[in-house]
């Protein structure tokens, strides 16, 4: 499990996928983070799977805000080609202005 401190920028729709079993939603959001050392920011898409952690983790989900996201790596293989998706576990508002955030990224 990895931590990282990051101020949403954006919140995308929820996109609905339908299998044969159903139907289920993706939630993605962008987080940016300053990195010690550096005159650039670091931006990462989120993505909440399912309609249950959906609903658990909007209301932890807004523009503008500082939040401390515990999240893990998925990937996946297809074909010669990895995909990874970073999938939060839990994610805390942490009532911080964006300028005081200061963050080890864990990789």
């Amino acid at each position: 499990m990895y931590k990282l401190n990051v101020k949403i920028v954006e919140i995308k729709p929820i996109q609905e996928i339908k299998t044969k079993d159903g139907s289920f939603g993706i939630l993605k959001f962008v987080g940016n983070t300053k990195c010690k050392g550096y005159d650039f920011e670091h931006f990462y898409q989120f993505e909440v799977i399912g309609d249950e952690s959906i609903k658990v983790q909007r209301d932890n989900i807004k523009v503008n805000h500082v939040v401390e996201i515990e999240f893990y790596i998925k990937s996946r293989q297809w074909e010669d080609k990895f995909f990874y998706t970073l999938v939060p576990k839990h994610i805390k508002d942490l009532d911080l202005d964006y300028e005081t955030i200061n963050d080890d990224t864990p990789f």
